[in-house]
């Protein structure tokens, strides 16, 4: 996606209008900018509609892959607080239960 909206959109909006309106500088920063703005888009429409674009299938290996990557930073916060992580999580969810 990056590479399409600089090498598709960006470059050649500069190039257009550095050279052809004979806009200099300008005309490189507004095509430059343009390309971001191109990028920006296409991963914003890639981030809210991700079901689109990817098959039942991986959706599961994505739903794994975050409750993996779940209980890593659960482990990884056990280990560095200890007895304190445990203290607080009991909180927490004694708090969510009642």
């Amino acid at each position: 996606m990056n590479l399409a909206a600089y090498y598709l959109c960006g470059i050649p909006t500069a190039i257009i209008l550095a050279f052809r309106f004979k806009m200099g500088g300008t005309g490189l920063w507004i095509g430059i900018t343009a390309g971001s703005f191109v990028q920006s888009v296409l991963l914003g429409l890639n981030y809210h509609y991700p079901h689109q674009l990817a098959t039942t299938e991986n959706k599961s290996e994505r739903e794994c892959d975050v409750m993996s990557k779940y209980w890593q930073a659960r482990k990884a916060r056990e280990r560095l607080m200890g007895d304190e992580f445990e203290e607080h999580y009991n909180e927490e969810h004694s708090e969510m239960i009642s």
